[in-house]
């Protein structure tokens, strides 16, 4: 963990209410989000690139409404 950093976690049970793309995604500046889509079939990873604003709005929000939802790395216990 680097200085300064905040990492959360997400508990799966915590999860059923929200809303969320179903692939792991990062939203680069606020303008684009690239999913990272991985194919079981042979192993290997795509990667998506999307401008849409609809888009990166909807993974934005997704992503505050599970942020919400998170608990802080030093209050996460496993059980």
């Amino acid at each position: 963990m680097n200085a300064g950093e905040d990492i959360r976690w997400l508990p799966r049970r915590l999860t059923s209410t929200l809303m969320l793309p179903g692939n792991d995604f990062f939203v680069v500046d606020g303008e684009a989000v690239i999913f990272k889509v991985l194919d079981c079939e042979d192993g290997r990873t795509e990667q998506q690139f999307y401008t849409d604003p609809e888009v990166v709005s909807s993974c934005l929000e997704a992503f505050e409404a599970a942020w919400k939802l998170a608990v802080p790395h030093r209050a996460y216990h496993r059980g």
